[in-house]
């Protein structure tokens, strides 16, 4: 169940960025600079002929709200991989802890009503059913 929600989760994200004219790979491995290897959820890019922004996408459909563990990782990894931008998609939200340590980190927070935001009540209310 949980499995297949996440499944959802990321198919859906990955749509509103491509939606919106990233280019898009889900649930790659790619090696850091540190030589360290990552799965991740979503890696998008939008190229302007002059620059390129890289983002990675962490999308959590767990039963409960983010730690902030997952955003110290997630910032490690971005900046191991030495991309533009990192988000977190959480369907229950996140700690406090969580919340502080993205703000200082730089990392952007998904929950209901940023995925609501993005996706519209429809998909929010999909993935809620899953």
């Amino acid at each position: 169940m949980a499995l297949e929600k996440g499944h959802e989760l990321e198919s859906k994200i990955e749509r509103f960025f491509q939606i919106n004219g990233y280019r898009t790979k889900r649930n790659i491995i790619v090696e850091g600079k540190s030589g360290g290897k990552y799965e991740i959820d979503i890696l998008a890019e939008k190229s302007d002929g002059i620059t390129t922004f890289r983002l990675m996408v962490e999308c959590k459909a767990w039963d409960r709200p983010i730690e902030k563990d997952v955003v110290s990782k997630v910032s490690y990894v971005l900046r191991d991989l030495g991309l533009d931008k990192a988000i977190i998609v959480s369907l229950k939200g996140w700690r406090i802890g969580a919340e502080k340590s993205a703000r200082e980190l730089g990392i952007e927070l998904w929950g209901k009503d940023e995925i609501e935001d993005k996706l519209g009540k429809i998909a929010l209310a999909e993935l809620e059913t899953i």
